[in-house]
């Protein structure tokens, strides 16, 4: 019954994006397209026999997996296809090698999972995170194939705990390992029988590097960095940012279009400038970045990084900017990123609930400048203590490569 709701779900998941691709979404319809004909896809891209298959939801979980990748073509000669659920995933995920390939997965259909196993014929799979696709994963155990999972997150509420996941926990205790993100994920699976479970960690913390090189010209310190902000972040900063003429700023927002960078320049007023527009000489008290890409870069140039989503429950990225040694700042919604409880529990991390909050804490930054420089020291170092995640996958696979 739970197996029949599920395929009901999948179908579900083809239907609206069909239906919204109608009207207009561009992503349902690159989603659409991705997948059509995906057999003649499959065999266009000319892969070697047996394949390591490696399997992501989205660009952040691609981004995940790059340690381990660029792990996997340095120690061994294997090919390797990636393939995602979401267009955002394929679109953005590039990769230098000619060894890995990306295809679009099919719609998790039985009848799609029957036929992309054989065609494949991998000689293991590994999941990124959680997107663990129930139909591909009965095919993948009954073809014999060895099957992995890293960084997943179980929370203790999680539907697979549930009484109607029981299908699914009988499929993961056939899969060779589940390597978790925390401890609490590593408990929550043996709690329902599961005993072929080991902790990891986060592989992003493999990813980051760690070496700082400012790009940016005659910065005012402290500097203060808005990191894939929306508009909560951006609203907070406009509110006390008079108060702070002595404090460089950087703002680079999530989106650049036209319309977003508009919005900005009226919001902070005379004082602000885009980056594409300043000569070498000093900078504007508010620099806004108007090109994307350069965000990893900057953050070498700043002391605080205050990072968009907190506000929304889709916290971007916070060990980039730990990894370069600044202070973090985020909004209160933050239960579901065990890194930025984590870090705000090592004291350098910091949530910020409201203007009055953000004023004392930017505050603070001018008038105790030693107490802000051990809390930079205190995110790098951070960082280096949480590496190693990828040679704890890597080890677990390496018995099943050539």
């Amino acid at each position: 019954m739970i197996r029949i709701l599920y395929n009901f779900i999948s179908l579900g998941i083809q239907m609206y994006w069909w239906f919204s691709g109608l009207f207009g979404n561009q992503k349902s319809r690159s989603a659409i397209k991705g997948r059509r004909n995906w057999e003649k896809k499959l065999a266009d891209l000319n892969l070697n026999p047996n394949p390591i298959w490696v399997h992501a939801s989205s660009h952040g979980e691609g981004l995940m997996v790059i340690p381990l990748i660029n792990q996997i073509l340095t120690e061994t000669d294997e090919n390797i296809l990636l393939t995602f659920f979401s267009p955002s995933g394929f679109k953005h995920f590039k990769h230098e090698s000619k060894r890995v390939k990306k295809l679009y997965l099919p719609l998790d259909y039985h009848s799609n999972a029957k036929k992309f196993i054989p065609l494949l014929n991998p000689k293991m799979v590994v999941f990124v995170k959680y997107d663990l696709w129930m139909n591909f994963i009965s095919e993948i155990i009954n073809a014999g194939i060895p099957s992995f999972c890293f960084s997943i997150k179980i929370p203790i509420d999680h539907w697979y705990l549930k009484w109607y996941g029981k299908c699914v926990i009988k499929s993961l205790k056939k899969m060779k390992c589940l390597l978790t993100l925390d401890e609490k994920s590593l408990k929550n699976l043996n709690t329902v029988g599961l005993s072929n479970v080991k902790r990891c960690g986060d592989t992003r913390y493999d990813q980051v590097s760690l070496h700082h090189n400012p790009v940016l010209k005659n910065v005012k310190k402290p500097c203060v960095l808005l990191g894939s902000s929306w508009d909560q972040e951006e609203a907070n900063l406009a509110s006390v940012i008079s108060n702070f003429p002595d404090i460089q700023f950087i703002v680079a927002p999530h989106e650049v279009s036209n319309q977003r960078l508009s919005k900005i320049k009226n919001q902070f007023g005379e004082n602000c400038a885009l980056l594409s527009s300043c000569n070498s000489g000093e900078l504007p008290h508010i620099l806004v970045v108007d090109r994307i890409g350069l965000l990893s870069e900057l953050y070498s140039d700043s002391d605080v990084a205050f990072i968009g989503g907190g506000y929304t429950g889709k916290l971007h990225n916070i060990i980039e900017p730990a990894a370069k040694k600044n202070m973090i700042l985020f909004g209160p919604k933050i239960d579901h990123f065990p890194e930025a409880i984590e870090m705000e529990k090592a004291g350098f991390a910091k949530r910020i609930t409201d203007q009055k909050e953000l004023k004392e804490t930017l505050a603070s930054f001018v008038t105790e400048p030693d107490k802000l420089k051990k809390m930079k020291d205190k995110s790098s170092e951070f960082v280096k203590k949480k590496r190693g995640a990828t040679q704890i996958i890597f080890e677990e696979l390496k018995p099943y490569f050539k």
